[in-house]
């Protein structure tokens, strides 16, 4: 009997493993067993290590105190803190073999009796358990369309992952609301994702698909994220430092620029705006301003300041003379008045709007490139088109002469630079050029009778005429003689001469032009400088814009200089300079021309005489080179008494010697002589040093 049961009992214990009743260990004489433990769920199945794990399923009560002893282990490491809140439910705290490390695995749970049998859940189906992956910070600014990698770890849950999902989510304005992209390499530390289609910042996010259990019958989904990601904003170049004036232009180029904001543009309206092109509307009236570009998401893209610059798109008419208006037309001029020039000339405005400015061709204004600047608003226009201005005759002073005549042609925009005057057909000799008026000579064998005087001026379109009426009679007067009997200019240069040159101004001849050279002094100091003025009239009226030339004809050393040496007369018909004379004592002669009258001066650079001493020096205002006059004058008057007082004490002594002689004696009169003798002798000695200063400095001034 005792046999049979026996081996009952063995073919039992040998078909429980079949019939999935669970595993247990007998010690040999225990009649005690723990309950067969069956785990049902395990939360979380993913956590980090440290955290808590609650198991739900059957057998995990102990039977009574002390009766078993419930243990938990993951992967064959044992976790700690196993609390069993009743025989459906424990708890235990997360362990890895190593800190840090994480664990995978199926869950084991084993009941152990006091005899040392253990009863545990079974293998086949159990729940498995993963430490949770980290997924890192994207990395800063990523660029557009352009792949980047993700840290992480455990991101193969230790080689139960199934599948990779990888999503970019954002919510700005015409960006799509979510991507799909394509993992490109996934290791346990690291996934590499694709780039972003278009800018959009937004937020990705990584979902696992792991594998739930031993068997890898069912998967769970892990996930990550979701982690910012600031896509980089890339620019070609910044805005052009300026835009013109009157259509849409193009600030910035790139790509990253999104969605604009409402508000944006600054001093600026927006024209368009795509993800990788900006441009503003600059409109006709259009000033200088700030630029300010945000994207919808606040980002400030550009904030600086935007330089508009003018533009000319047409002038009428091309060409206008002294008087007339003129009409520029074009962008960008600003609210008010700028400057408008024709050359070096200012012209007169009329009016001024932001696309168009009416000005007035001034008088001395000539031909050439015409320039706006609209003041503080705007810049200048790039392009300068040309103005002619055409010259003008308004009257012939006088309206009768015959052969051999001077007339004066007056009127406007002559310039500076002669031309050519035809009276009847035949050339007539210029005399004078200026801006304003010409005087000629009415050429011999000219026809008696109304006729044609032209003037062709250079650079102008064509000549302009007036009628001159041309007497039978012969001319009352001869032609002038200007400057006859004046010094004339050597070829080669001024005559450097120390000697005094013969100079009588000859009286000028009767003309009504008159050329005339003056300085404000007849001598001066050498090396002072002296002003000179030009002055040239004709028929009664100052030339303004004739040509001068002034010269040096005769100079005492080739240091001496005139400034300028040839200029235009002013609206009062003068040119003003000066004249530096040589350092050497002597003549300067200086001649003025202008057309064929011309005139002369003489300028002496005075020799140093002892007189010399006591002026001041005009250019330096003391005398011999800087000392001042009260001193020169002190050591000459001490001179002066100093003889005077060694005269007085020497006839003294004389007096005396003769007046003691005779009462006592040689011995007497060289007594009281003495003290008189000394101090003549002193006087006498420092009157003979005084001497010698004076002679020292008037050396110096001659070496000057």
């Amino acid at each position: 009997m005792k046999r049979a049961w026996q081996v009952m009992l063995a073919a039992a214990l040998a078909a429980a493993p079949l019939i999935g009743i669970g595993q247990f260990h007998r010690v040999e004489g225990s009649s005690q067993l723990c309950p067969q433990p069956g785990i049902g769920s395990v939360s979380p199945q993913v956590a980090s290590v440290g955290s808590t794990v609650t198991l739900g399923g059957s057998g995990f009560s102990t039977g009574g105190a002390g009766k078993c002893q419930v243990a938990v282990s993951i992967a064959g490491v044992g976790q700690q803190a196993v609390q069993v809140a009743g025989d459906s439910t424990l708890s235990f705290q997360v362990t890895s073999s190593s800190p840090g490390a994480p664990i995978y695995g199926p869950v084991v749970v084993t009941s152990t009796d006091a005899l040392g049998n253990t009863n545990s859940s079974s293998s086949g189906d159990d729940p498995e358990f993963i430490t949770a992956p980290t997924l890192g910070n994207a990395p800063a600014a990523p660029a557009e369309r352009q792949g980047f990698t993700l840290s992480g770890t455990g991101l193969l849950a230790g080689g139960l992952l199934s599948g990779t999902t990888v999503s970019y989510s954002t919510a700005r304005g015409s960006c799509p609301a979510s991507y799909q992209l394509s993992s490109a390499a996934m290791s346990d530390d690291a996934v590499h994702v694709a780039g972003i289609p278009e800018w959009c910042d937004g937020s990705l996010s990584l979902a696992l698909a792991v594998f739930a259990d031993s068997q890898r019958r069912s998967t769970m989904v892990v996930g990550l994220g979701p982690v910012p990601v600031d896509v980089a904003l890339v620019t070609s170049g910044g805005p052009p430092a300026a835009v013109p004036a009157g259509s849409p232009a193009v600030v910035l180029r790139g790509s990253g620029f999104g969605t604009p904001d409402p508000n944006t543009g600054g001093d600026f309206g927006v024209a368009s705006w795509s993800d990788s092109a900006i441009s503003v509307a600059v409109p006709d009236s259009a000033v200088s301003g700030t630029l300010s570009l945000r994207r919808a998401d606040g980002s400030v893209l550009v904030s600086q300041p935007l330089q508009v610059q003018a533009r000319i798109t047409g002038v009428s008419p091309t060409s206008a003379g002294t008087g007339d208006a003129v009409t520029i037309s074009g962008t960008g001029f600003g609210p008010s008045g700028g400057r408008v020039s024709l050359g070096s000339t200012t012209l007169p405005v009329r009016s001024w709007s932001p696309t168009t400015v009416v000005v007035t061709i001034a008088d001395g204004a000539v031909s050439g490139a015409l320039s706006v600047a609209p003041g503080a608003f705007n810049l200048a226009p790039a392009a300068t088109p040309a103005i002619t201005v055409l010259p003008r005759v308004t009257a012939v002073n006088p309206t009768h002469a015959g052969p051999g005549a001077v007339v004066e042609v007056v009127g406007t925009g002559f310039g500076s630079q002669p031309g050519a005057v035809r009276i009847g057909g035949k050339p007539a000799q210029i005399t004078l050029w200026g801006e304003h008026q010409i005087v000629v000579g009415v050429p011999a064998g000219a026809a008696p009778g109304a006729t044609t005087l032209t003037v062709s001026v250079p650079g102008a379109p064509g000549p302009v005429s007036i009628v001159l009426v041309v007497d039978a009679a012969p001319a009352a007067t001869s032609g002038p003689q200007p400057g006859h009997g004046l010094i004339p200019p050597s070829p080669g240069g001024p005559v450097i001469t120390t000697k005094p040159v013969p100079f009588s101004k000859p009286p000028k001849p009767a003309s009504p032009v008159d050329l005339g050279l003056s300085a404000n002094r007849a001598t001066a100091d050498p090396g002072s400088e002296v002003p000179v003025t030009i002055t040239l009239t004709a028929f009664g009226k100052p030339v303004a814009g004739s040509a001068v030339t002034l010269l040096m004809v005769v100079e005492p050393g080739s240091d001496a200089s005139i400034t300028p040496d040839h200029g235009v007369t002013d609206d009062h018909g003068q040119l003003h300079g000066v004249l530096r004379l040589s350092r050497r004592a002597g003549d300067h002669i200086v001649l003025a021309r202008s057309g064929i009258y011309s005139d002369e001066i003489r300028v002496v650079g005075r020799a140093t005489t002892v007189a010399s001493l006591v002026h001041d020096n005009p250019a330096s205002g003391s005398g011999l080179g800087g000392l001042p006059r009260n001193l020169i004058l002190f050591l000459l008057y001490s001179v002066a008494v100093l003889f005077g007082l060694g005269f007085a004490m020497n006839l003294a002594t004389l007096r005396h010697a003769a007046g003691t002689g005779s009462v006592s004696g040689t011995s007497v009169s060289n007594r009281g002589s003495g003290p008189l003798q000394a101090l003549a002798a002193i006087t006498q000695f420092a009157a003979a040093v005084l001497v010698i200063v004076a002679g020292q400095l008037v050396a110096r001034l001659r070496r000057r």
